[in-house]
């Protein structure tokens, strides 16, 4: 392995080693208060990983948890082992964030050239929602390592000789990369559990019916005895309530907030005070569900159009959160439900607290997150333009939009951090087209 780094080009070293110290200087500046280290979410982490930690139990509240997937706390109450420092954790993490980088300039290098990798490993280093939520108790960053992770085994997979002498090989890659390592993706988040069907439904396509096979039956032993847990402790013959819960919760909340005339902060007060009546996990997530997708039904149409303009918030910019870890207060009370009522512009005011000269010394962030976008759509369209675009990279872009789109009324930056990765890379080939015709015209 160290023979590998060494051989490294150097200008991928230097790229490497730059993207570990800006995580690192993001981690330093959260060091002064380990609160900063803490999300609203990361409470819930915490106290199951410490009953975990106290009698091997998955519990909240005194309740059978089926809420929250088990991945992340179970790492948690492991590295407590190690060390309880919150930034022990995030060290940890922002480790993983760095091979991140290395495996997206691996999968570039192998789906196209060492310029394009390249550009694609230095637009990763830089993306602040990765740098961001790296040093946050959280399972994004870890979940999107877990995905480029993936990715690069499923290319290899794809491109090995159909012989017989490689037969084994293949087998093997294909176990490893469609079945286990999906299968910690979804106990990290069971948004997985619709994201899988991208690619094995891929793999039939690109008539790989072998390792399709192999993939389906790996997940279902993997995940099979969580689902058998949560069905014969809590009666709920489902992996997480999350899906259910927020349907109602979230989704269905831009429905009804429109309906009723409130704030959507509002409307999640109603909802919250619903829930309340509700003494078990299993209970809530049934009505929750049903409720669900009684409102969406009743105007699906207009929950479309109210789904996709809540997503906009998972495009926005990270460096206020990237701030607050250094002490800088941003962050305002009920963010998300002045963006939904109110519009973009207020949304910023109230998350700057009126702090406008922070906004504007974040400007630059924001141009570099722009070019990003921009570079990415340019990337992709000179694909298929080009009829170059290959089942494998069908399987990016149709992952990427996954990840962006799916949020809908919980849409926010953090969502977009295992989507990152696949927009840096298609900004790589966008990045080295433009600069390429730029060329071609001035000669």
């Amino acid at each position: 392995m160290l023979k590998y780094i060494k051989n490294l080009p150097r200008n991928v070293k230097i790229v490497l080693t730059t993207a570990f110290l800006l995580r690192l200087t993001v981690w330093l500046g959260g060091m002064a208060d380990s609160s900063r280290f803490l999300d609203p979410d990361s409470v819930d982490y915490l106290q199951l990983a410490e009953m975990i930690g106290i009698n091997f139990q998955y519990t909240y509240n005194d309740q059978i948890e089926i809420f929250r997937a088990p991945g992340y706390p179970f790492l948690i109450a492991l590295l407590n082992k190690i060390s309880e420092s919150y930034a022990f954790l995030c060290l940890i993490q922002i480790i993983l964030d760095t091979a991140l980088c290395f495996l997206l300039w691996r999968l570039a290098s192998r789906l196209y050239d060492s310029q394009r990798a390249l550009a694609a490993l230095s637009f990763q280093c830089v993306s602040i929602v990765s740098i961001t939520f790296s040093v946050k108790i959280l399972s994004d960053s870890i979940y999107a390592f877990l995905l480029i992770l993936f990715l690069n085994i499923l290319n290899e997979t794809w491109h090995v000789n159909k012989n017989k002498e490689r037969a084994t090989v293949n087998f093997v890659l294909s176990l490893a990369a469609c079945g286990i390592v999906l299968s910690f993706m979804i106990y990290l988040r069971a948004i997985t559990l619709l994201y899988l069907y991208i690619p094995i439904i891929m793999l039939f396509v690109g008539k790989r019916t072998k390792e399709a096979l192999a993939t389906c039956i790996t997940i279902i032993i993997c995940i099979a005895p969580w689902y058998y847990r949560n069905y014969k402790q809590a009666e709920y013959p489902h992996f997480s309530s999350v899906g259910s819960v927020n349907l109602y919760r979230y989704n269905a909340c831009l429905l009804l907030a429109e309906k009723n005339d409130i704030s959507f902060n509002d409307q999640q007060k109603v909802i919250d005070g619903e829930f309340s009546k509700f003494q078990s996990q299993t209970a809530l997530a049934v009505f929750a569900a049903k409720r669900g997708k009684e409102e969406i039904l009743s105007s699906p149409l207009r929950y479309i159009w109210l789904h996709m303009k809540a997503n906009i918030n998972n495009f926005l910019p990270a460096g206020g959160i990237a701030a607050n870890i250094f002490g800088i207060k941003t962050g305002g009370q009920n963010t998300l439900s002045v963006l939904h009522t109110h519009g973009i512009i207020a949304g910023v005011n109230n998350y700057f607290h009126g702090q406008w000269w922070l906004f504007f010394c974040l400007t630059p962030t924001i141009f570099l997150l722009g070019f990003v976008y921009c570079f990415s759509a340019v990337g992709m369209l000179s694909r298929f333009a080009s009829r170059k675009l290959t089942l494998f990279e069908l399987i990016l872009i149709l992952g990427m939009f996954y990840f962006l789109l799916v949020p809908g009324g919980a849409a926010h930056p953090r969502f977009r951090v295992p989507a990152a990765p696949i927009l840096s890379l298609f900004a790589g080939l966008g990045f080295v087209f433009f600069k390429n015709y730029l060329n071609k015209r001035n000669k």
